[in-house]
């Protein structure tokens, strides 16, 4: 198994289990950050982004890392969904303030991901 596939497999783990325990969820995981879903739409949102779209982002990455031809596609797709992830806590912190410890833990853990993809990226192009 490549060093891509590897993490590709590891990346999908980590946002299917984040996808599934939003849809089982969703309520808990978001009181995690401070908000309050008031509404069943919003409940409904929260199981569709954050649960069905994570878990469909992880499907996507295992086969990309089970697909040979897929896994310099796949690795590009995560290295820049990271980045843009933490890009977004960067904007965040200028404009909002007040990081609280989990924004700093989330930005670390997404900087990894980037990290590596991209690491790995750069290893399956060489």
């Amino acid at each position: 198994m490549s060093l891509g596939s590897l993490v590709l497999y590891a990346a999908a783990l980590l946002f299917g289990g984040f996808g599934l325990a939003f849809l089982i969820a969703p309520a808990q995981r978001i009181a995690a950050v401070g908000l309050l879903p008031q509404t069943a739409t919003a409940l409904t949102e929260l199981r569709a982004y954050y649960g069905c779209f994570e878990i469909g982002f992880a499907l996507f990455l295992a086969l990309c890392a089970w697909r040979r031809e897929w896994t310099a596609a796949g690795l590009a797709l995560l290295t820049f969904t990271a980045t843009a992830l933490v890009a977004g806590r960067c904007i965040g912190l200028v404009v909002d303030g007040g990081p609280q410890p989990l924004t700093w833990q989330l930005m670390a853990v997404e900087a990894m991901i980037a990290t590596v993809a991209a690491f790995a990226w750069w290893r399956e192009a060489s």
